[in-house]
């Protein structure tokens, strides 16, 4: 089963029904999936919880796009579902 996380996918999390900022939301989609192939997890379309990752680092990247540089803190939650999917990810 192939739940990639798509435009739609993630809109409907927000829950967003307008489209006039759908650059951004995919800009984030892409900068959530960089942050976690930095932290050491590699792309899983397939695994829940990867996808959820994505998506609250979406929500967190989008409720947060004008915090000034630093002041993001992510939540520890997420912190401990990356830890989850690295741990998970025998090329780490």
């Amino acid at each position: 089963m192939n739940n990639e996380i798509t435009l739609s996918v993630v809109k409907a999390y927000l829950r967003i029904d307008y489209d006039y900022e759908d650059f951004i939301i995919e800009g984030l989609i892409g900068a959530a999936k960089q942050f976690l192939l930095k932290a050491g997890v590699q792309p899983q379309s397939d695994n829940e919880l990867y996808n959820l990752v994505v998506k609250m680092l979406v929500s967190l990247f989008y409720e947060n796009r004008n915090a000034a540089e630093g002041d993001l803190k992510i939540p520890a939650i997420i912190l401990h579902f990356i830890t989850q999917l690295s741990a998970g990810n025998p090329e780490v």
